[in-house]
């Protein structure tokens, strides 16, 4: 054997007994525990105080954004980071508001109101009335009852003219003080539904009983302060007006938890329900965003409690599909919604923070996210390679180890953690000796593989109930794929969002893939520059939405489709021939990063 053959023998050899114990190492106890324990410090905990937020906080242009209150509306994945965005704006709220109306879905007991709500009297309502007006009006009523509480609890905060007028505001809160539950919100949720249903009740009960006259009736009394006066008492409502009417200061509400509720309520239907209930939590989330909307711009049909606050409300990513595609009213086009969308430089800007207080060592906030990542990485972790080299599909790769993750990800905080939170545990116990750029590529690829089960299957099974048969019809297909191929994978796949609903156009499944991250769209570079994509490949998560959707306008002329990268291995997605894909440069990140903060995108 020559002594060339021997050194790529020996090479050969080391590289397969490095893999092999990278594997022993990731099945070993010694690992979960240290994957365990770091996972404890890296993900902060829903409820962390101010100072820990303040810490590990990323100045989001979404955080922003909200806190201005140019946008109201957070529509994020799960693991984007909505919960975090929400406790910071509550923790920075300080003296500017009255107060906070702090609210988590779990809290409002859907269910019960699913029950009320789907009534033989609410249903044959329905008929007559406006659909979405029953909702309008239940969460008028509760957040009334609401503010009953807020003011009386701010009595002192009151002039001395809003203090006199609080009589009929204390009677009522004694007066259902000993109905009460413990959880205050769950009373006032059902109550205001419950009410509503009442109220439904006796005006068909007083209504005239020719036909014709008992609608008029029920169209004129159907209307925010009749139904009011009927459940706050005419007194306690005209003064709760009153005292509102007279406040300098506006009151913040936040409202967040709704994936994990609206998940809990979908596995709870049975196949004769399911569709029923996947539009009654549709239903809530829109007349929340039409009413909030409209209290802002000052266009509300009627008098609105909705007028006097200020919001930060998450709407989970996968039911805002569904509601973009059940209403397009003008809601979605007054910039009050912000995708929560992450830039490369935010996530590296995250990663360093949550490395700051793992290891308990500031870094210079005057270099740049990426010099401060190698800094902690070289000081702490020695043992992870700063580049990745390998030979892919004939050419030599090299590539950052940060972009190397990032491409293995939808461009969210939790799946940039869950990958640094494997690597970090890998490199214990090693003793300085140092991962191989083949280890690392089988440890990210071992995360790849739980990532998509639990960050993609998983959580779009709930919206689109045949997620796992989709993706079956793309097993073994190329990378890159025409639009004709592509309309031939998915044509004969049932895209339902939601159990109940209509398949969708071959243009509205291929849009659905799009923006669940699934796909992208590839073009030349010089077709790239006259689209101006910054980038040969677009994704929702580093191009946006707007470029595909133009590209579909003149029929995909010179673009062609890409699977997301982190498919390849679940579905053995044939990459013979092709290029690295989502290979980003640190310039592109930058530039993006400036993109998304002057202007965003549009989910």
């Amino acid at each position: 054997m020559s002594r060339h053959a021997r050194s790529q023998h020996l090479r050969r050899l080391a590289r397969a007994t490095d893999t092999l114990e990278t594997i022993s190492r990731l099945k070993s106890e010694q690992f979960r525990e240290e994957r365990d324990r770091l996972s404890q410090e890296l993900f902060v905990n829903r409820k962390a105080v101010e100072k820990e937020l303040a810490d590990i906080l990323v100045e989001t242009t979404s955080l922003k954004r909200v806190s201005t209150q140019s946008s109201y509306f957070l529509v994020g994945r799960k693991g984007s980071g909505k919960s975090t965005i929400v406790n910071t704006v509550r923790a920075r709220a300080g003296a500017k508001y009255k107060g906070i109306l702090r609210l988590r879905a779990e809290d409002l007991p859907f269910g019960a109101a699913y029950a009320t709500l789907d009534s033989a009297t609410v249903s044959d309502a329905r008929s007559i009335l406006p659909p979405l007006s029953f909702f309008y009006m239940a969460w008028e009523g509760f957040f009334r009852m609401l503010m009953v509480d807020l003011l009386i609890e701010k009595a002192d905060q009151l002039s001395p003219q809003q203090r006199a007028k609080l009589g009929p505001l204390r009677e009522l809160a004694s007066e259902y003080e000993g109905r009460r539950s413990a959880n205050l919100h769950q009373f006032h949720f059902l109550s205001a539904v419950e009410y509503l249903e009442d109220y439904l009740d006796d005006l068909i009960e007083e209504s005239p009983r020719d036909s014709t006259d008992m609608y008029a009736h029920i169209h004129l009394r159907w209307n925010v302060e009749d139904y009011s006066d009927y459940l706050l008492g005419e007194s306690a409502n005209a003064s709760l007006r009153s005292i509102v009417s007279d406040c300098t200061k506006r009151v913040l509400v936040t409202l967040d938890d709704f994936d994990t509720v609206f998940d809990e309520f979908r596995r709870d239907s049975t196949r004769e329900d399911a569709a029923s209930r996947s539009k009654f939590e549709r239903d809530w989330i829109r007349s929340l965003l039409h009413m909030a909307t409209d209290a802002h711009l000052g266009r509300e049909k009627e008098p609105s409690i909705f007028r006097q606050f200020d919001y930060c409300l998450t709407v989970p990513a996968d039911r805002f599909l569904e509601i973009v595609a059940a209403d397009r009213d003008s809601y979605l086009v007054q910039g009050r919604i912000t995708t929560l969308l992450w830039s490369g430089v935010e996530l590296c800007e995250l990663l360093v923070k949550r490395l700051e207080k793992l290891y308990g060592c500031p870094t210079d906030v005057g270099s740049t996210a990426l010099q401060r990542l190698e800094d902690l990485l070289a000081k702490f972790v020695p043992e992870l390679p700063k580049m990745i080299e390998f030979e892919y599909n004939g050419r030599q790769v090299r590539i950052h180890l940060f972009l190397y993750v990032l491409r293995h990800t939808f461009w969210r905080p939790r799946g940039m953690l869950l990958y640094f939170e494997a690597l970090l545990a890998a490199c214990e116990g090693r003793r300085g000796r140092g991962l191989t750029s083949d280890a690392v590529r089988k440890i990210v690829s071992v995360c790849t593989s739980k990532i998509v089960r639990t960050e993609f299957v998983e959580e779009y099974r709930s919206v689109v109930p045949s997620i796992e048969r989709i993706l079956g019809a793309f097993r073994r297909a190329p990378q890159v794929l025409r639009v004709e191929d592509i309309h031939a994978r998915v044509q004969s796949q049932t895209f339902v969002l939601s159990e109940g609903g209509e398949d969708m156009s071959i243009r509205g499944k291929v849009e659905v893939l799009y923006d669940l991250g699934f796909i992208g769209v590839q073009v030349d570079e010089n077709a790239s520059e006259r689209s101006h994509m910054r980038h040969p490949q677009a994704f929702y998560f580093n191009e946006g939405s707007e470029r595909f959707r133009k590209e579909y306008e003149v029929g995909f002329r010179e673009t062609r489709f890409v699977v997301h990268p982190i498919f390849t291995e679940y579905l053995d997605i044939d990459v013979s021939g092709q290029d690295f894909m989502l290979r980003f440069e640190w310039e592109y990140l930058d530039v993006m990063h400036g993109v998304i903060a002057a202007a965003g995108f549009d989910l």
